[in-house]
């Protein structure tokens, strides 16, 4: 995409430098222009302007904070890092649960990632609100299908497609 050609669709110039950040990697690799995914964080970055004020915002600029993190929950009242039962409750705390990009199949974020996400909210949250990390927990479950084939000749390749895709 053009500067030109972004400019046409009528976009704010300043809007495209948040896109980039959170796309942006320590890989050396090519950036497109995803005008869907772009019109859909632009609405995000309008409401929050840059602070973490509430529990959206504090998950969006996690995201922001290192193209590395895929998704963030944020979670009020609760220390999630020292009481992740949740039973002290602590009015002015936000825990935020930092999932990395990754190929496997429980990622758990390093702390080097931790800090990047912390240092990026520090700089844009009350510093009266307190604020802790953590990386996922990861919860075995079982489900258990019952698969009806609507023929005799279909029920093999069912089979066999559900088997694939487990």
């Amino acid at each position: 995409i053009t500067a030109g050609s972004y400019l046409e669709q009528g976009l704010n110039a300043e809007w495209l430098r948040y896109y980039y950040a959170a796309k942006l990697g320590a890989t050396m690799e090519d950036i497109d222009l995803n005008l869907d995914d772009f019109i859909a964080r632009a609405p995000r970055t309008i409401r929050h302007q840059g602070l973490a004020v509430t529990l959206d915002d504090h998950e969006d600029l996690a995201c922001l904070a290192s193209p590395e993190v895929m998704r963030a929950r944020a979670v009020a009242l609760i220390d999630l890092a020292r009481d992740p039962d949740g039973r002290q409750p602590r009015s002015g705390l936000v825990s935020v649960i930092v999932v990395p990009r990754s190929t496997l199949a429980r990622p758990t974020p390093s702390l080097e990632l931790l800090e990047r996400v912390r240092a990026y909210l520090d700089a844009r949250r009350s510093p009266l609100a307190e604020l802790a990390l953590v990386g996922p927990e990861y919860v075995r479950v079982d489900v258990s299908v019952e698969l009806a084939a609507v023929s005799l000749d279909a029920a093999a390749a069912l089979e066999a497609r559900v088997l694939a895709e487990l």
